[in-house]
């Protein structure tokens, strides 16, 4: 009989394992990432808190990051007690953070006092504020939020501070915003993809250790020790282990070394992603324990299979195939899991793709200005920024251009809301809606559908009567069957406000509903009740003309190509506005794409870890059906001497491997909807078991199998059943 050389049943898992590796160590990386993060949450835990100052800062002047000394100040060893100009004003520099600082914000930042505001302004010039605090050791978040808010409730009335609206965010939440969940579930990926190798080697292992019986026995037969056959079991092993553990560092710092490179700019420092020492170290352990566990099964079984002799060996093949089968069974299963939690992931994203936006992005470019100067007054800022969009409806090729506090997906976008008073509706608690202050050419800009009624016309000025335009999502939440057209509206005033404390204190009538808009830079967020009013009519002193200009974003239709149209918007802009700073110039299409990326990394990563798993699967399946058929070439050519054909042969090789694919998948996609729990936040538009998900998962599953045991089913019927009887 053929008998195979023991070596090549060490390549069909070999490979895996060092596949394997190369993910688990990129992703235990980005474990070692979040680790970090919840270390910091812990240890120093902060807390942004609007409504507090930080007048109490302990630098007296201007200390810049090192991006700036690095770059801007070309590392000069001196700059301390030189000078540079902020905001119109020049500051003297007392020092340069170390290297890694990366708050509030990653990029040139400088940090310089804050200014006291004004009486007039009270503590929160614009309505809101942000401050960093650090709690002191044994206070909770809760202990501290009552303690704040009971502070703030002392103050004078006039300084327009409520601790009603008080929030604490932890530091390591505003840092990372929603990447630690999604991080947390690619770690359970990959111990999913650990367990598949382990299947694996321990599957391949047992057959090998089989094929080596004869070779163990004449050992034992020549003299040669069960603890001596041990130690060289264990050497192979570890040989192995390590072997694959070198070869999948070195990949996996590669890997992590083009993900920082790809990403630094995108996500919450992601430019601190390294394959740090301590996790080599984890995998080079885990390496060598996976490698033993693998190992132990085989060693034991041919310590009894020695024991037993040649026919001992025969009697326990059927045991020891079902066990590997059962082994190739569970790596189906997991993987069935992974390619349904991925064909989610891909629905997602497809649905995402056809989310209504209720605008027309296309043709359209996003300009952000501030003020180069903080001394600015709000009426000089109003007229720069006036002026600025006269400019840009003036410039050639430009069909529209509109201003709007809240244009979405701008990386300056910032809600606006507030509780409102409807007429014919008695007033409840939680009838607030969001508001934006646009332009008057606000809804040809932006491409808007006006559903009813008009939009803002250039006779609505601060003399006319103030009007307002609604979205379909605020008549549906407050106005029903009512026709919205003629509908008078205020802003709330709890009992005791004072004029000042309310952004507009006069009525506004419904003159126009427009079609549902997303907000924000969240594409799978639901739409909200939206107002939108008309700057023109906002009064001199009113606090949403404060905000409106503190960040002017300005949204240009044109069909112009993008270079000559930058091009314009800048010349534009010193002409009109040379005081006003570039923040952002970019097309609309561009910030929306921005929304998708982490969906999109996270689709990447885990069809990254489907496609392991699925090649991890589908070496097992043929790892398994060769040893099957090579052990079982007797009753193959038995078989075929008593009047069987090739094609029934081959197809006795393909419904075993068909049983384990069927048996692997009524589990698998039980796991799959386990495993939804995890990736639930980055669902959209799909049910928790998609059923195209399910079945193109187990159509995949299938065809890879399939093709996995078409050689394994084309050697046994080349079996040629004469030399198999001479044999005999």
């Amino acid at each position: 009989m053929k008998q195979t050389h023991p070596s090549n049943l060490w390549k069909p898992w070999g490979r895996p394992l060092f596949v394997l590796l190369t993910f688990l160590v990129s992703t235990m990386a980005l474990a070692q990432y979040g680790g970090s993060i919840r270390g910091n949450v812990t240890d120093q835990t902060g807390a942004l808190i609007p409504g507090a100052t930080a007048n109490g800062a302990s630098f007296t002047d201007t200390v810049p990051a090192p991006a700036i000394w690095l770059d801007r100040l070309h590392g000069d060893p001196h700059v301390i007690g030189k000078t540079l100009q902020l905001s119109g004003e020049m500051r003297t520099i007392v020092g340069v953070l170390e290297q890694g600082v990366e708050f509030p914000a990653q990029g040139p930042v400088v940090y310089a006092p804050m200014q006291p505001a004004g009486k007039s302004k009270g503590l929160m010039a614009g309505g809101f504020a942000l401050a960093l605090a650090r709690l002191k050791p044994g206070i909770t978040v809760p202990q501290a939020l009552t303690d704040v808010r009971g502070y703030l409730e002392h103050l004078p009335k006039n300084d327009g501070v409520s601790g009603k609206d008080l929030v604490i965010v932890p530091m390591g939440r505003y840092l990372t915003g929603s990447l630690q969940t999604p991080l947390l579930a690619m770690l359970g990926a990959v111990c999913v993809l650990l367990t598949i190798a382990c299947a694996n080697a321990a599957s391949l292992q047992i057959a090998r250790a089989i094929e080596r019986l004869p070779e163990m026995q004449v050992r034992s037969a020549l003299g040669a020790s069960f603890s001596r056959m041990l130690q060289q079991l264990l050497v192979e092993s570890l040989i192995l282990s390590f072997s694959g553990a070198a070869v999948g560092s070195l990949v996996a710092i590669a890997v992590v070394s083009a993900m920082r490179h790809a990403y630094a700019g995108q996500f919450a420092r992601f430019q601190e992603l390294a394959v740090h020492p301590e996790v080599l170290a984890a995998m080079a352990v885990l390496a060598v324990v996976t490698g033993l566990l693998a190992s132990l099964a085989p060693v034991f079984s041919t310590r009894r299979r020695t024991m037993a002799g040649a026919g001992g060996a025969r009697r326990t093949t059927t045991p020891r195939n079902r066990a590997s089968a059962m082994l190739v069974t569970i790596q189906i299963t997991l993987t069935c899991v992974l390619l349904v939690v991925c064909g989610l992931f891909v629905r997602t994203f497809l649905a995402l793709r056809q989310v209504p936006l209720g605008f027309d992005p296309h043709h359209v470019t996003t300009l952000v200005t501030m003020p180069k100067s903080s001394g600015q007054s709000p009426e000089a800022l109003r007229q720069a920024s006036t002026l600025l969009l006269h400019r840009l409806e003036a410039l050639p090729g430009v069909e529209a251009a509109a201003m709007q506090t809240s244009i979405p997906f701008s990386n300056f976008y910032y809600y606006l809301n507030g509780t409102t008073d409807i007429s014919g509706r008695a007033y409840q608690k939680n009838d607030a809606a969001f508001y934006s202050v646009v332009s008057s050419s606000f809804v040809r800009a932006s491409g808007i559908q006006l559903l009813k009624g008009r939009g803002f016309l250039p006779e609505d000025d601060s003399t006319a009567d103030m009007v307002a335009l609604v979205n379909q999502a605020f008549v549906d939440k407050f106005l029903g069957q009512r026709n919205p057209l003629g509908v008078s509206m205020k802003m709330h005033r709890d009992p005791g406000d004072k004029d000042s404390d309310v952004p507009v204190t006069q009525s506004y009538t419904i003159v126009g509903v427009v079609q549902n808009e997303l907000q924000g830079s969240d594409i799978a967020s639901a739409f909200q009740p939206m107002i939108y009013l008309d700057d023109l009519q906002l009064p001199r002193d009113s606090q949403l003309l404060e905000i409106y200009n503190m960040v002017s974003e300005f949204a240009i239709r044109s069909s112009l190509s993008q270079a000559v149209l930058e091009k314009e918007i800048r010349g534009g802009m010193k002409q009109a506005a040379p005081e006003m700073a570039e923040m952002e110039l970019h097309p609309m299409e561009q910030d929306i794409e921005a929304s998708l990326e982490q969906r999109r990394l996270a689709l990447r990563l885990i069809s990254g870890f489907g496609a392991t798993a699925l090649v991890l699967a589908a070496i097992g399946i043929y790892g398994m059906l060769a040893y099957t058929v090579n052990s079982r070439r007797r009753e193959i050519g038995v078989r075929m001497a008593l009047g069987s054909s090739r094609t029934g042969v081959s197809q006795l090789v393909l419904r075993q491997a068909a049983r384990m694919v069927a048996w692997g998948l009524i589990p698998g996609i039980a796991g799959a909807w386990a495993a939804e729990h995890w990736v639930r936040s980055f669902l959209f538009g799909v049910k928790p078991l998609d059923p195209l998900a399910v079945t193109l998962s187990a159509a995949i599953l299938g065809l890879t199998a399939a093709i996995a045991a078409a050689v394994p089913a084309w050697r046994a019927a080349k079996v040629d059943p004469m030399e198999i009887l001479r044999v005999e």
